[in-house]
C-alpha cells in the first residue's frame, strides 16, 4: 500500500474519530444540562462547551432545542484535532524508526 493511501486512511479515521468525541461530549453535556433542568426545576437551560451553545433546555426540561451549526463545528474542530494528533504521532513514530535504522 503507498504512503499516500496510508496517510489518506490515518486522515479519515481522524475525522471519524473527531465525529464521534463530538457526538460523545455532545449527547454527555445534553444529559448534564437536563439533570441541572430537572434537579433545580429551572425554566429553562442553555447547555454551552467553550462558552458556545449547543442545546436549548425549555418549559422545564420537557423540550429541547439544538443549535445545529455550532454542534457541526464543534465536530469540525474535533475532526482538526484528532487528524493533527494522529499525524504528529505518526511523524514522530517515523522519525524514531529513522534514528534507529
Amino acid at each position: 500500500m503507498s504512503n499516500t493511501n496510508k496517510q489518506l486512511i490515518r486522515i479519515t479515521i481522524g475525522i471519524i474519530l473527531g465525529i464521534v468525541i463530538s457526538v460523545i461530549v455532545s449527547t454527555i453535556l445534553i444529559t448534564v444540562g437536563y439533570s441541572f433542568t430537572n434537579m433545580d426545576k429551572l425554566a429553562s437551560y442553555t447547555v454551552k462547551f467553550i462558552n458556545v451553545p449547543i442545546f436549548y433546555i425549555k418549559e422545564s426540561g420537557k423540550k429541547g432545542i439544538p443549535v445545529p451549526s455550532n454542534m457541526m463545528m464543534l465536530g469540525i474542530v474535533w475532526s482538526v484535532i484528532t487528524v493533527f494528533a494522529i499525524e504528529t504521532l505518526h511523524y514522530f513514530r517515523e522519525k524514531s524508526k529513522e534514528k534507529r535504522a
